[in-house]
């Protein structure tokens, strides 16, 4: 008997993709191949060079201060939060200083540094959103002019919960001051300690909403190529309904990177050890000369140029931290955006 087989009929799915259909959190674990595909590695060396540019710029403020730094990489399960928590641990700086909890002597440089990981997330968040909702990205370029563009937008959703903030404070140093009032101001202002504290608390938690939440505001904006309306009510509502879940996804996928991290830190640990081993036999040169190369500058002599690869190949491992972290985030929107708005995984607005 002949049969025919219809054209039309549905394609066959591989095993894999029939799991990662039917419990759709499978897609965690794609994240640390899709840090480190070439486009997005690419955007994460761009934006961990530029890093770099501020450490050798800013005289008195080194990077290594706060970031994880081209040597320090090797150290990540020491520095594993604030390694790939940057942008967090960023935010979290600039609030303590803008409010006067904490005291810098270089607040430009802070404020640059938060300004790279917002323009940078946005880079990093579009090429990696390609990759994950449609199995490929979008053009460097394209994506580098996307976050020119978005990026406007991004600070206006920002300035919603940072306004909401400033508003909440102001009341409460208000109903603080009522205690200057001759005669009874004191009484007023014993009156009024309540509302102050709950006026505190209300922008504390607004405040810390902001330094676990803001992340999902480049997601949003670099996945659905929306405003920062759209960012903000998004981002505020996957927050308030999906926190345990996020949180959860969050640090079980970066413990997921961090073995492909220390791994990665290893061997060029490895390399970097057995290439001095190596001068050092051939050239007949002692092992500590050899060593004191990788801090030669160009002034040095042509020593600089070993410098020269060292960074850019560490700059290569900072920039993998960078991309693991964004597309994390990345991931854990588009799973939040399936669970609450039931948005297929593969919805990407270009």
């Amino acid at each position: 008997m002949e049969t025919h087989t219809d054209p039309q009929e549905a394609f066959h799915e591989s095993g894999r993709q029939y799991w990662r259909r039917v419990m759709p959190w499978l897609h965690l674990l794609r994240v640390p191949g899709v840090a480190g595909s070439p486009r997005v590695l690419l955007a994460g060396f761009v934006a961990s060079y530029v890093f770099m540019l501020f450490d050798l710029l800013t005289l008195g403020l080194t990077i290594r201060d706060r970031l994880p730094t081209l040597e320090r990489v090797l150290e990540l399960p020491v520095n594993f939060g604030l390694s790939v928590l940057a942008p967090n641990t960023m935010m979290y700086l600039f609030l303590s200083v803008a409010s006067g909890r904490s005291v810098t002597l270089y607040p430009f440089q802070l404020s640059a540094i938060v300004f790279v990981h917002l323009l940078g997330g946005l880079f990093i968040s579009r090429l990696a959103a390609g990759m994950l909702t449609q199995g490929t990205s979008p053009p460097v370029d394209q994506a580098a002019r996307f976050s020119l563009v978005k990026f406007p937008s991004l600070m206006l959703a920002l300035a919603f919960p940072l306004l909401a903030i400033a508003l909440l404070a102001g009341l409460a140093s208000g109903l603080v001051l009522l205690e200057r009032i001759p005669l009874g101001g004191p009484w007023l202002a014993g009156i009024c300690y309540g509302p102050v504290l709950l006026l505190t608390f209300f922008a504390m938690i607004v405040a810390v909403g902001l330094v676990v939440g803001w992340p999902l505001l480049v997601a949003t904006l670099a996945t659905e190529n929306s405003d920062g309306f759209d960012a903000w009510s998004r981002s505020f509502d996957y927050l308030r309904s999906r926190i345990l879940p996020i949180l959860i996804s969050a640090g079980l996928t970066l413990m997921l990177g961090l073995a492909v991290l220390v791994l990665i830190s290893e061997l060029a640990e490895r390399t970097f050890s057995f290439v001095n081993l190596l001068q050092s036999r051939l050239l007949h040169l002692p092992a500590n000369e050899i060593a004191q190369r990788a801090n030669a500058t160009f002034a040095d002599g042509p020593n600089g140029f070993q410098n020269l690869w060292r960074t850019l190949g560490m700059c290569v491992i900072h920039g993998y931290i960078l991309t693991l972290y964004w597309t994390t985030v990345v991931a854990i929107y588009v799973q939040a955006r399936l669970s609450v708005d039931r948005i297929p995984l593969d919805e990407f607005q270009t």
